[in-house]
């Protein structure tokens, strides 16, 4: 195996993604209830001795004024720094994107819907978004990065796109 990517979109609801060479992808999500450990223990799990490079990445978490909301919310921050934590820990290096990479409901997402769908990999349902966050912030990765498998990825899973 030549690298494995796992990625968090954390909260209340932490969606996590995985992707092996570009070719094999696993997603779940984590919560609502408090799942500190639980995500320590999906990395520990997902980190094993076959893998040449481990990519550790995280939504980052980014602050903004909103009058709508009646309070702040920081449980977020708190599951990056389970994430940063465990990359202290082993020494792998903590990945972070903004949430405008990964979305993929935005309209200007790089990763929409419709590519999910083209790669198998879109789960339909609300309660999936998390999920499916974390495969747009990995394809995001793997094609910028031109990580192996991410000219196959862009010809099934753009090959509509103008």
């Amino acid at each position: 195996m030549g690298y494995r990517i796992l990625w968090f979109d954390p909260g209340e609801t932490s969606g996590w993604g995985m992707c092996d060479d570009g070719i094999k992808f696993e997603c779940g999500q984590l919560g609502p209830e408090p799942h500190h450990l639980e995500m320590y223990e999906l990395i520990k799990s997902k980190y094993v001795g076959r893998i040449t490079i481990f990519i550790l990445g995280s939504e980052s978490f980014e602050w903004r004024f909103d009058p709508g909301r009646s309070g702040l919310e920081l449980v977020s921050k708190e599951y990056i720094g389970v994430c940063e934590l465990w990359s202290q820990q082993y020494g792998v290096t903590l990945k972070q994107q903004t949430a405008s990479i990964g979305k993929v409901g935005l309209p200007k997402s790089f990763v929409k819907r419709a590519n999910l769908v083209r790669l198998g990999l879109w789960i339909p349902g609300r309660e999936n978004r998390h999920a499916m966050d974390t495969y747009g912030h990995i394809l995001q990765y793997i094609i910028i990065h031109k990580l192996e498998g991410y000219l196959d990825l862009l010809k099934k899973g753009w090959k509509d796109d103008a």
